[in-house]
């Protein structure tokens, strides 16, 4: 399944790429984050940025002319939002997030028969 890598900021077209299938749910396939399945439109790299709008589950493609797309995004850039500080809860919720995913990684880890200690270091 092709899959279409974002800038994480910008939501320029970055490279496109192939998803590779979930281990633990086959059929079902991993979609890397600030990626999407849309195909990004044609474009001259030279002279113009492809860019997703909006949010990944429900944004678009557009093209810009390069000129165009550094002040469409100066706001995401610089936008005080960004730039705040996070809260102590957004951080114990961040810190809880991480962890769940560092288990499910472990859990991954360990039914393709890797030692606790393999895993670890993988990890670290």
């Amino acid at each position: 399944m092709k899959i279409y890598q974002l800038h994480p900021i910008s939501g320029d077209f970055m490279w496109e790429s192939v998803a590779e299938e979930s281990p633990l749910e086959p059929g079902k396939y991993l979609i890397p984050a600030h990626s999407v399945l849309i195909p990004p439109l044609e474009f001259n790299p030279e002279t113009e940025v492809c860019k997703w709008v909006g949010s990944v589950e429900e944004g678009k493609w557009e093209v810009f002319l390069i000129e165009k797309a550094i002040e469409y995004s100066e706001p995401l850039v610089h936008c005080n939002a960004c730039m705040a500080e996070p809260t102590k809860e957004e951080l114990e919720e961040m810190h809880k997030k991480e962890l769940e995913s560092l288990e499910r990684k472990r859990t991954v880890l360990a039914k393709l028969g890797l030692t606790k200690e393999e895993i670890e270091d993988l990890l670290l």
